[in-house]
């Protein structure tokens, strides 16, 4: 292990500085989504009031409550984990403190501080990890800003209070006091206490991360770590309870959330394993390896597996934590991680798979490479940090997240994941280049509609039904195919110099009058379409309230123009009638 040295002090506090500039440059969060909302108010409730109700400042009622709000009593609650609340408590209890008011508004704002704050100082732990290890001091740095900058830690982790960003920060000081730990001239007790706190709040943050800690067990065959880990197994036991308490008090089960019950959860894990594992590596819209390449250098320890140095170290288990973790979301049935943007889910191993990474480039030796293929390796190094960090810098400062999610109908549909013209980096670099080059308005609309199939279809491993009756006020989905017949390009992507944007969307007719049309539910198209070319369009569509026949015409609307169809006419659009009852 290496000895800590002062200029590292500076180094690292600069690239996390950096970190959290870039962070907070953007001003919002891009990538909005419900899942940070509780995060962002509980902090407020346990400073102010001393509990964990959240209501006070979200005003929805017990009847029309979000997904992520648990009704207790006559309260809210979270429906995840606390521990990216309390993980933020500091920078709530300055913000009061220096008069600061609580509300839902503020909380958003603190939210997207704090979570900023939070990656960037797993920047500056994850550096002090690396020098730790004694890893040479450019590859420490690259890895840095491959972390930091260049993985979802950006996009995601910073941007609000996910579970993720806090998860990450903790699992980053577990492997920092795992490291010290290891080394038997400095292990002090101190060091497995904070072991076990770091193991602790994991617990809290994200609970499934635990299975990221336990091939950890392998270093107990270290005589001086087996001596001494009841220390941190003690520090640990007081964060479980607590957590088994609180979830057994407001969610009914000790090892449940506000999602249901345990049996109702584990029977998410159910998505075929392949395509899970395919699509969580290498997605053109989710995969690890596409939006973060540098992580196949992690997984070159795999070809030394046979080596004792290697089955003695730290990186072993690093490596090995990954595979669990990889096939549970796999089986996961949304792995896809619903409206986010890139491969959300593999968030948590990104300190892993830094510490793998640049420990592997630190034993890489290159010395004896030739001019000519030393010079390739620079370049394709090169690529790989250019990439990463692009794709980064576009989901975090491009705003379009929630329109692409729209276009594939997250959790209903396989294929769009698949599509790389469509994908989720190419949306936002095109509506990137749309608000430089705003599309014009489409003057005279022409499009032929074909093969429409309205389904019932709520996970995207299932094959889907055409209903014969349907159930009032639901949500359906469907897939049409539809040619631009007419003279000018169809643009799907959201523009800030107000270019018009095609979506496609529709009318509900009863007994030839018109009953509703939406708008509001339209879905984005996955990429443009130029004259003489098509497109399948995957949406969804809300049934009526009222039992009844109805008439949908479903159609193509040129934001801030005109509808395609707004009449009971087939021309430019597809007309469907459907039984709800």
């Amino acid at each position: 292990m290496g000895n800590f040295k002062k200029w590292a002090w500076i180094e690292s506090s600069l690239l996390g500085l950096i970190s959290l500039v870039v962070y907070l440059a953007n001003g919002i969060f891009t990538n909005p989504s419900g899942d940070v909302v509780p995060a962002s108010v509980l902090p407020f409730s346990i400073i102010l009031h001393h509990n964990f109700y959240i209501g006070r400042y979200l005003m929805f009622s017990h009847q029309d409550s979000p997904y992520y709000l648990d009704a207790f009593k006559n309260h809210f609650i979270s429906a995840y984990p606390i521990g990216s609340a309390i993980t933020a408590l500091p920078v709530y209890l300055i913000f009061l403190l220096f008069g600061g008011h609580a509300t839902a508004i503020t909380g958003a704002i603190l939210g997207k501080i704090s979570a900023s704050i939070i990656s960037g100082a797993s920047v500056i732990w994850l550096y002090w990890t690396m020098e730790r290890l004694s890893i040479k001091r450019s590859v420490k740095i690259v890895f840095a800003i491959l972390y930091g900058l260049g993985s979802e830690t950006m996009s995601i982790s910073s941007q609000g209070l996910w579970q993720h960003g806090p998860a990450q920060f903790w699992i980053v000081g577990f492997l920092y006091f795992v490291v010290m730990a290891y080394d038997r001239e400095r292990a002090r007790a101190w060091i497995y206490i904070c072991t076990g706190i770091s193991v602790g709040m994991i617990l809290l943050s994200r609970p499934v991360d635990l299975l990221l800690i336990l091939p950890f067990l392998i270093l107990l065959r270290n005589q001086h770590i087996r001596k001494n880990i009841w220390i941190t197994v003690a520090t640990f036991v007081p964060f479980l309870a607590f957590n088994m308490a609180y979830d057994h008090y407001f969610h009914g089960h000790i090892v449940s959330t506000g999602y249901g019950s345990v049996a109702k959860e584990l029977s998410l894990f159910s998505f075929p394993l392949i395509p899970g594992l395919l699509g969580n590596l290498f997605s053109p819209s989710k995969g690890l390896f596409v939006f973060m390449p540098w992580a196949l250098i992690s997984f070159a320890w795999i070809t030394r597996f046979r080596s004792q140095r290697f089955n003695n170290s730290i990186y072993f288990p690093a490596l090995l934590s990954f595979f669990p973790y990889i096939v549970l979301y796999a089986l996961y049935y949304q792995w896809s991680a619903g409206a986010s943007y890139g491969p959300r889910y593999m968030t948590d191993v990104l300190p892993l798979l830094a510490i793998l990474g640049s420990g592997y480039m630190t034993n890489l030796n290159i010395a004896n490479l030739t001019l000519l293929k030393l010079n390739t390796f620079r370049a394709l190094t090169g690529l790989v940090i250019a990439w990463s960090i692009a794709l980064q810098l576009l989901g975090t400062y491009v705003p379009g997240g929630s329109a692409w999610n729209d276009a594939y109908s997250p959790n209903n549909f396989f294929t769009p994941l698949w599509i790389i013209r469509g994908s989720e980096a190419a949306y936002y670099f095109n509506t990137l280049k749309s608000s430089l080059l705003p599309a014009a308005p489409i003057t005279k609309p022409d499009a032929i509609f074909s093969n429409m199939q309205l389904l019932y279809k709520p996970y995207i491993y299932e094959k889907g039904i055409m209903p014969s009756i349907f159930i009032p006020n639901t949500t359906y989905v469907g897939t049409v195919v539809v040619k631009n017949a007419g003279s000018q390009g169809w643009s799907a992507y959201p523009s800030s110099s107000g270019g018009d944007v095609v979506h496609f969307s529709y009318n509900v007719w009863q007994h030839r009058k018109l009953i509703a049309s939406v708008s509001g539910l339209r879905s984005a198209l996955l990429h443009s379409v130029q004259p003489g070319k098509s497109i399948k369009i995957y949406f969804h569509f809300v049934t009526p309230s009222i039992p009844g026949k109805y008439t949908y015409v479903f159609t193509l609307v040129d934001e801030g123009v005109c509808w395609f169809q707004n009449e009971l006419s087939s021309t430019n659009a597809d007309i469907a009638t459907i039984k709800v009852g």
